[in-house]
């Protein structure tokens, strides 16, 4: 997976300069390398030094698609047959008897596995934020508390403070070219229709300070750049 990586690496090379830093920091202190205590301090950069901004843009893309793609190739090695799935079917079989007793299924992972063996297993199909808590008689929720690969959400240029717009523009159209979908929920009003917009993903999450929660301004964007609600 290692080349591949490498091959990750080319489709960002904003996100280069920081791949080769935080590489070389793991080599000095090696077990005492503690990667987000590293990225929390090149976060406290930004305000000294401009160039710091779209380079964290395109590593947040980085790590994204490194998950995704990471989490795609081990599902084809497993053929789909996952301890995920394994324990959805195993808690339905313990919940059944129960009548309508919730099952609240709750990660930190960023991957799409678990909502995959949700759609496998129970057949509950997962299109929307919405869906991850929907419909209303849905007793198997999931809380996704550090965001998803296919997560994004709309934010006012304004918000991306000392951010190079324009590469963050790139960066983002790069992104959604590439994925079948990417689901993505709304920090502007809906009447709001003719202020300009940027896409960021939501795997930046753990390090936003003005976190908005999507609600329930849902769009899928597809590669074509078509929306459907």
């Amino acid at each position: 997976m290692r080349a591949r990586f490498g091959e990750i690496a080319e489709r960002h090379p904003q996100a280069g300069t920081l791949i080769g830093r935080l590489r070389r920091i793991s080599e000095v202190k090696k077990d005492r390398f503690d990667i987000e205590g590293e990225l929390d301090r090149i976060f406290e950069q930004e305000a000294s030094n401009p160039n710091i901004s779209p380079q964290l843009a395109s590593f947040r893309f980085y790590v994204r698609d490194v998950i995704a793609e990471t989490a795609d190739a081990w599902l084809g090695h497993a053929r789909g047959f996952t301890n995920y799935r394994a324990l959805i079917d195993h808690l339905a079989a313990w919940r059944y008897p129960r009548g309508d007793e919730p099952v609240f299924l709750v990660t930190f992972n960023y991957d799409t596995m678990l909502e995959r063996a949700v759609s496998e297993v129970l057949g509950h199909q997962i299109n929307g934020l919405d869906d991850y808590v929907g419909p209303a008689d849905w007793k198997w929720p999931i809380f996704k508390l550090h965001g998803s690969v296919d997560w994004g959400r709309f934010v006012e240029p304004s918000e991306l403070v000392r951010t190079d717009v324009d590469q963050a523009r790139r960066t983002a159209r790069s992104a959604v070219r590439r994925e079948k979908g990417i689901r993505v929920g709304s920090t502007r009003n809906r009447s709001d229709t003719t202020r300009g917009t940027e896409r960021k993903p939501a795997a930046s999450n753990k390090h936003e300070t003005r976190r908005r929660p999507p609600g329930s301004r849902v769009r899928r964007i597809h590669p074509s750049g078509s929306r459907s609600y």
